[in-house]
């Protein structure tokens, strides 16, 4: 994985996000209204559902990329931390938010947070990652080490999509991610489902998950079985793209009819 991010960064400038066509490239204002769109979707829920008010708060992203979600939840966070397997997008990370004294980055191993002690952050982010990663015991491990590093009461916000065939990914085209899946990798961690959503305007079944990490002293406030847990639907990429004139394969995806989902497959079919 790091090889290939790592290449595909190097060929295309701001880091290969939503796969420019055609030999474009990202018009930075346009792209910086992309990330900053998708934040606010984040942030609809993180102040729905959290504790801990964000601006006295430290929120982490697994596989920031080229920091452009960094940037503006550094107006938000009082300290964001970005992880990522790639030392090339690191490095442009770095120099976008050059500027922000409340942004740190660090390249990691591609499957955990070693270097983030236990219970030390109050918000976890992971969006447009776990999509390209190929292998499932990668993602349960990342899963493991976000409940890890949050304290008790702080928010995990993932998403994912919900359409794979394959239990093995291949290059950019991850592992299919499932209800049982979930409810197995996660059986041993401490959490309560706050929400598990799909944007009804989005043909390309992209979910998103919001965990709240126990304390082992309090009733989880909702059930744990992530196949139970209700399928609620609550915008998330729907209208990201309006306005934007950037060539992305997203504007032909969410033009496209509607792909099935998979996530509700039984593990044994």
């Amino acid at each position: 994985m790091k090889k290939l991010w790592n290449g595909l960064s190097q060929n295309s400038r701001l880091g290969y996000i939503a796969h420019l066509q055609s030999g474009a490239e990202w018009d930075e204002a346009e792209f910086a209204t992309v990330g900053s769109r998708f934040v606010e979707r984040m942030m609809d829920r993180y102040d729905e559902y959290g504790v801990f008010p964000p601006a006295q708060s430290s929120i982490l992203e697994i596989g920031c990329g080229v920091g452009r979600y960094c940037r503006p939840l550094a107006s938000r966070f009082k300290v964001v931390l970005g992880f990522d397997i790639s030392a090339e997008m690191i490095a442009q990370a770095s120099d976008r938010c050059a500027d922000l004294d409340n942004v740190q980055f660090q390249l990691n191993d591609g499957s955990s947070l070693a270097n983030q002690p236990d219970e030390s952050v109050e918000y976890c982010l992971c969006a447009g990652v776990f999509q390209h990663i190929t292998h499932l015991d990668v993602i349960e491990s990342y899963l493991h080490e976000a409940l890890r590093v949050l304290v008790p009461g702080g928010l995990f916000l993932f998403q994912f999509e919900a359409n794979r065939t394959e239990a093995i990914g291949r290059d950019q085209f991850g592992a299919k991610i499932t209800a049982d899946f979930l409810d197995t990798a996660l059986q041993q961690d401490r959490y309560a489902i706050r929400e598990c959503s799909q944007d009804p305007r989005d043909p390309v079944q992209n979910l998103v998950i919001v965990l709240e990490k126990g304390d082992g002293s309090k009733p989880p406030k909702s059930r744990r079985s992530f196949r139970d847990a209700p399928m609620i639907e609550r915008g998330w990429i729907s209208g990201i793209y309006d306005g934007i004139k950037t060539p992305t394969a997203m504007h032909r995806r969410l033009a496209a009819e509607p792909v099935p989902m998979t996530f509700y497959d039984r593990a044994d079919a």
